[in-house]
């Protein structure tokens, strides 16, 4: 599990990461109250969460913050799960559905996106009702993101695409790496692949940084 952390002028920095058996409401709850712990907290300027609508993360974030915590629904995974084939009845027509449904979740405001969405319906509802009934599911929080006035939306706040990204680069160092025979090897590795992805963000040179988590693990 990682929390990756964005502000408002670009910057990001991987804040946290825990091993985990599965994304459960559990896991993500053990994670997250380690976080708040270290002053992860809305009243220290925490705004947002991003998640992808998959595992226990809703659960676990009204647990740990009371609600106080919006949570902004990914748009890339709402948008590639109404042509899941559970739901698709007709794939000939898969990349219009999709084009059409990024259509309506660029709106710029709320009332343009409803009535984006509205002609979705209008356009979908008899070829692919299923499809349709799932992208209205919990629609709303495919919009939480408006909350940020001041914060670059478009960029950063309405998908979790920087931590997929991230977890590519994780999984291709780790093919490196070849096995980790044990979990503290394992929590070894990743910090020093969370280190190294922060010292090259932030700028910093490898060597001084990759001294520096090694004092702190002294």
């Amino acid at each position: 599990l990682v929390a990756l952390g964005w502000w408002p002028d670009g910057r990001h920095q991987v804040r946290g990461w825990a091993l985990a058996q599965d994304e459960s409401a559990p896991a993500w709850q053990a994670f997250l109250l380690t976080l708040h712990a270290r002053g992860l907290t809305p009243a220290r300027g925490l705004r947002l969460a991003i998640g992808d609508g998959a595992g226990g993360l809703r659960e676990a974030l009204a647990f740990v913050y009371y609600g106080q915590l919006p949570l902004q629904r990914c748009h890339f995974h709402k948008i590639q799960r109404i042509v899941h084939h559970k739901y698709l009845r007709d794939r000939s027509h898969r990349g219009e559905l999709l084009q059409d449904a990024s259509h309506v979740l660029q709106g710029s405001t709320r009332a343009e996106v409803y009535a984006r969405l509205k002609v979705f319906r209008a356009t979908w509802q008899e070829r692919e009702p299923l499809s349709v009934r799932c992208f209205y599911r919990s629609f709303a929080r495919c919009l939480t993101y408006l909350q940020l006035n001041d914060f670059p939306a478009g960029q950063f706040a309405r998908t979790t695409s920087h931590a997929e990204r991230l977890m590519r680069e994780l999984r291709r160092k780790l093919r490196q790496v070849g096995t980790l025979i044990t979990a503290e090897g394992a929590r070894v590795t990743l910090a020093l692949l969370f280190r190294r992805l922060n010292a090259q963000w932030q700028q910093e040179r490898w060597l001084e940084s990759t001294l520096q988590t090694l004092l702190e693990a002294a």
